[in-house]
C-alpha cells in the first residue's frame, strides 16, 4: 500500500462525508482511509461505520476524547502505507491531491512532499500559492523554515503534505499531546532533523474550511489563551534548537533563530496589549514571555541603540523596564 490517510473526527456530522468523499474521489486510488473518532458526541460515529460498509479502504477506530493530536497519534499506529498524510475532517481536498503529492516524492526520493492549499471562508475561495515547484536538500529545508521561502501554513501545518512514514517510526515522532497549542508545529520541527530531501509544488490540493469568521479568530484573546499562546513559544523554540543540533546546523542558523525568536517575543507583547487581561495578569504574562526571548540572544545580534534597553532589563530580570521598553517600541510605530 502506498499512502494512509489519516482524518481525526470530532463532531464533524456537517462535514465528515463531504470529506471522505473527496478521498474516494481521487484520481490516485492505492491507498487507506484511517478515520478516528476522538469522543465525538453527535452522530459522527454512525457516519462514520455507514462509510466504512461502502468502501473496503476505510478502517474506523474510536476513542476517548483525547485532541486532534491524540487522534492523529493514533492513525499513525494503524497506518500500512508506505506513506501517510494528514486531513482535518472539515476540510477537503482536490481530485489529483495524492496523484500530485505521490508522484513528486517518488520522482525526486523525497521524504516530503508539500502543495499549495486554498482556504474557504464566508462564501469565498483564497488561493495560498506561495510554494514554487523546488527540491530541498536537508539544510536548505530546515533554512526555509526559517526564512519564509515556504508558505508557514504548509510548513507548519499537519495538512497538504506527504511524509515518508518511516521517518515517524523509527525516530519515534509522534504529535505532542501534553500542550494546547502548536503541537503541529512541534511535530513539524521534531521531524525536520531527519528528512533528506523534501519537495514542494505550486499545485492547489488542499482547502480549509470554514464556515464562518469566527473559526478564524475565535478565543484569541484573553489570559488563559495569551498564556497557551506563550507556553507554546517557549517550547517551540526549545525544540527548534534541540533539531538544529540534531542535523548539525545549530552554529549556522543560531543567528537566524534568535532573530526569529526576537520577532515571536514583539508578536506576544501586541497579544498581551489586545487580551483585555488587568494589570497584574499582563505582569504575568510578561514574565512568562521572558523565556522567548533573552540578552544572549540580542547580544548575538548585535542590536544597540534603543535595544540595548530591552537587553538591560533581561539582564537585571526587571519586568518594569521591559515594558517601558516595549512601550516606547509602541510608540515609535505609531509616530512612523
Amino acid at each position: 500500500m502506498k499512502i494512509s490517510i489519516v482524518i481525526p473526527v470530532y463532531n464533524s456530522e456537517k462535514y465528515i462525508e463531504r470529506c471522505v468523499q473527496s478521498v474516494l474521489d481521487q484520481s490516485f486510488t492505492d491507498f487507506e482511509l484511517i478515520l478516528v473518532n476522538d469522543g465525538s458526541s453527535d452522530s459522527s460515529w454512525e457516519i462514520m461505520q455507514k462509510l466504512e460498509s461502502v468502501d473496503s479502504r476505510i478502517v474506523i477506530h474510536s476513542q476517548e476524547n483525547g485532541g486532534a493530536a491524540s487522534a492523529r497519534n493514533k492513525g499513525i499506529s494503524l497506518a500500512k502505507g508506505e506513506y501517510v498524510t494528514f486531513i482535518d475532517s472539515d476540510d477537503y481536498v482536490s481530485k489529483d491531491f495524492l496523484l500530485t503529492l505521490y508522484n513528486n516524492a517518488e520522482k525526486h526520493n523525497a521524504d516530503l512532499s508539500i502543495c499549495c492549499e486554498e482556504w474557504y471562508l464566508n462564501g469565498e475561495t483564497h488561493v495560498d500559492k506561495m510554494n514554487e515547484n523546488r527540491v530541498y536538500t536537508n539544510s536548505e529545508y530546515i533554512r526555509s523554515t526559517l526564512d519564509g521561502t515556504i508558505d508557514y501554513i504548509t510548513v507548519f501545518g499537519s495538512c497538504a503534505k506527504l511524509i515518508r512514514r518511516s521517518l515517524l517510526t523509527e525516530n519515534n515522532i509522534e504529535f505532542p499531546c501534553e500542550y494546547a497549542l502548536s503541537e503541529d508545529r512541534i511535530f513539524n520541527i521534531r521531524l525536520m532533523p531527519f528528512i533528506e530531501k523534501a519537495v514542494t509544488c505550486d499545485y492547489v490540493g488542499y482547502t480549509y474550511f470554514y464556515d464562518n469568521e469566527d473559526s478564524l479568530t475565535h478565543n484569541r484573546t484573553g489570559y488563559k489563551r495569551v498564556k497557551n499562546i506563550i507556553a507554546a513559544e517557549v517550547v517551540v523554540w526549545k525544540e527548534y534548537e534541540k533539531a538544529l543540533k540534531t542535523a548539525g546546523l545549530w552554529d549556522e542558523m543560531q543567528k537566524m533563530v534568535s532573530e526569529k525568536r526576537l520577532h515571536a517575543f514583539l508578536a506576544i507583547d501586541s497579544r498581551i496589549c489586545e487580551s483585555g487581561c488587568s494589570v497584574s495578569q499582563k505582569n504575568d504574562l510578561y514574565k512568562l514571555s521572558k523565556e522567548v526571548i533573552s540578552s544572549a540572544h540580542l547580544k548575538l545580534l548585535g542590536k544597540g541603540g534603543i535595544w540595548k534597553m530591552l537587553e538591560i532589563s533581561l539582564e537585571k530580570n526587571s519586568i518594569f523596564l521591559m515594558r517601558l521598553w516595549l512601550s516606547a517600541m509602541r510608540l515609535k510605530q505609531k509616530i512612523k
